[in-house]
């Protein structure tokens, strides 16, 4: 089973693996935190964020339940992007 946060259940949802993932492909990019499984578990599924791509998404939720600052590193990338590209845009 996985926790997951995602768009599609508006929130926090527990679903299979294969519903989670899918035929996608996905890497295990380690254990980020310093808090017990069972911290995190309970973190988790505490958890009464709606979903918000900007304020609030997996990244946010899956930092949070760690224990850590809940931050989007591809978010500020993609907004980082975007207004490089406006400002380019803007000068063409």
């Amino acid at each position: 089973m996985v926790i997951s946060h995602s768009a599609h259940y508006g929130g926090v949802a527990e679903e299979s693996w294969d519903q989670f993932a899918g035929d996608l492909p996905w890497m295990n990019e380690g254990y980020p935190s310093s808090l017990s499984p069972w911290q995190v578990l309970h973190r988790a599924r505490s958890s009464g964020k709606p979903y918000n791509v900007f304020a609030w998404n997996c990244e946010h939720f899956v930092n949070d339940c760690h224990g850590l600052r809940p931050t989007s590193p591809q978010m500020a990338a993609t907004l980082l992007c975007a207004a490089v590209g406006i400002v380019v845009a803007a000068r063409a």
